[in-house]
């Protein structure tokens, strides 16, 4: 599968961005699956590092190997507006942040 990766930074909140054509290879990974993993973080500790960064609740979890990096993605709601948060689940590492509603595409 060809990937194109560019790194950028994002200039309001100085964090890195990495934008992925649209040839990613995601698969889902169950609460079972990830518990016979050494070294990740685990979901509470996910969240508290996007709760601190931003702020808000919680409305959305999921876990996921993509592209063989094992992430979660964390939805959050912050003053009415939606935040997606990815982290890679083996350094804590916010990687990605999605503005708005995916529903409003």
């Amino acid at each position: 599968i060809s990937i194109l990766a560019i790194n950028s930074k994002d200039k309001t909140t100085g964090l890195n961005i990495r934008e992925v054509s649209e040839n990613e290879v995601d698969e889902e990974i169950s609460q079972e699956q990830l518990t016979k993993i050494n070294g990740i973080i685990t979901r509470e500790q996910a969240e508290s590092i996007a709760l601190k960064r931003f702020g808000g609740i919680v409305v959305g979890f999921e876990s996921e190997k993509e592209n063989g990096r094992i992430q979660y993605d964390v939805e959050l709601k912050v003053n009415g507006e939606f935040i997606e948060v990815e982290i890679n689940a083996l350094t804590g590492e916010i990687t990605e942040i999605e503005y708005g509603d995916e529903d409003d595409d």
